[in-house]
């Protein structure tokens, strides 16, 4: 019989950024260096969560580029999800 091929696995834990200020500029770079983390989420759905705004937005990923980090977005329009979720 043959060697038998281990399973492998990819995956990958986010960060999730829902609000911007000096506290979590910080604290993406402790997640980076001391933690490891390489890659944040962004929520844009959801209606009376913590949807990421544009300013939130645009400064994560400007801090993400100083460390070369994955940023994503779950982008959906939260208000026509409600309203179809209404029809349902």
């Amino acid at each position: 019989m043959g060697e038998v091929e281990k399973p492998k696995s990819d995956y990958s834990f986010h960060v999730e950024v829902n609000c911007w200020d000096d506290g979590f500029y910080e604290d993406m770079g402790k997640f980076v260096r001391k933690h490891n983390f390489n890659s944040f989420k962004h929520f844009m759905a959801y209606q009376n969560t913590n949807i990421a705004t544009d300013e939130t937005m645009v400064n994560s990923y400007s801090r993400s580029l100083e460390f070369g980090t994955l940023m994503t977005a779950y982008a959906e329009n939260s208000k026509l999800v409600f309203k179809l979720k209404r029809k349902c």
